[in-house]
C-alpha cells in the first residue's frame, strides 16, 4: 500500500506539472488556441511574371472559415509594368455564398472606408469566391487591423476581422512589388 501511495503521488505531481507547463506556455504565447496561423509574403516567379501572395484562413462574426489572399502581379520589363493588386476571398465549405457584382468594403479602425470593385462581374469559379481590384487602395488605410466586409446576396455583408500583424503581411505585398 505504501509503494501505490508513492507511485500515485509521482504520477500526480507528473500531471500537475505538465499542466502548469502547458498553462506558463499559453501565458507566454508560445502556444495560441484561437489566433489564425500566420503565414509569411511567398513570392512566385513565371516566364513574365512575379506574384507577391499573403494567405490566410480567418473565421468570420459566425464562425465559418475563408481564406484571405492578397496577391499582387507584377510584370517585369513590359511597356504597361503597373502592378495588379488584388485581394480574393474564398469561404471553405458552410461559408457564405458570395454576391455579385458588389463591392467589397474595407473599413479602418479609425472608421474610414474603401470599396474595391468586384471583378466576377458576370460569373465567379464557384459561389462562395469574390475576388476584388485593391488597385486604388490608399496604402495609408494599411497601418492597424481592418474590417472586410464580404457582400452578400441581398445587400448584407459578412465581417472579417483582419489583425495588424495580416495587414503588416498585406503592407509587405504592396511594398515588394513595388520593388521590382
Amino acid at each position: 500500500m505504501i509503494i501505490l501511495n508513492s507511485s500515485l503521488r509521482r504520477i500526480f505531481l507528473l500531471i500537475k506539472l505538465i499542466v502548469i507547463g502547458l498553462v506558463a506556455l499559453l501565458l507566454m504565447g508560445l502556444i495560441s488556441l484561437n489566433q489564425p496561423v500566420f503565414a509569411e509574403v511567398t513570392k512566385f516567379e513565371q516566364p513574365g511574371e512575379i506574384i507577391y501572395r499573403s494567405q490566410h484562413s480567418l473565421s468570420d462574426q459566425s464562425g465559418h472559415t475563408w481564406q484571405v489572399i492578397m496577391f499582387k502581379s507584377v510584370r517585369p520589363g513590359a511597356q504597361d509594368n503597373i502592378p495588379l493588386l488584388y485581394l480574393r476571398v474564398i469561404g471553405l465549405p458552410g461559408a457564405a455564398e458570395v454576391g455579385h457584382p458588389m463591392q467589397l468594403k474595407i473599413t479602418t479602425n479609425t472608421g474610414k472606408i474603401f470599396t474595391a470593385a468586384d471583378i466576377f462581374l458576370e460569373e465567379a469559379p464557384a459561389p462562395t469566391v469574390g475576388q476584388y481590384n485593391l488597385q486604388d487602395l490608399d496604402a495609408d488605410m494599411l497601418r492597424d487591423e481592418v474590417l472586410l466586409s464580404i457582400p452578400l446576396p441581398g445587400s448584407r455583408y459578412v465581417n472579417l476581422e483582419i489583425p495588424q500583424s495580416v495587414v503588416r503581411e498585406w503592407q509587405e505585398v504592396v511594398n515588394q512589388a513595388v520593388r521590382s
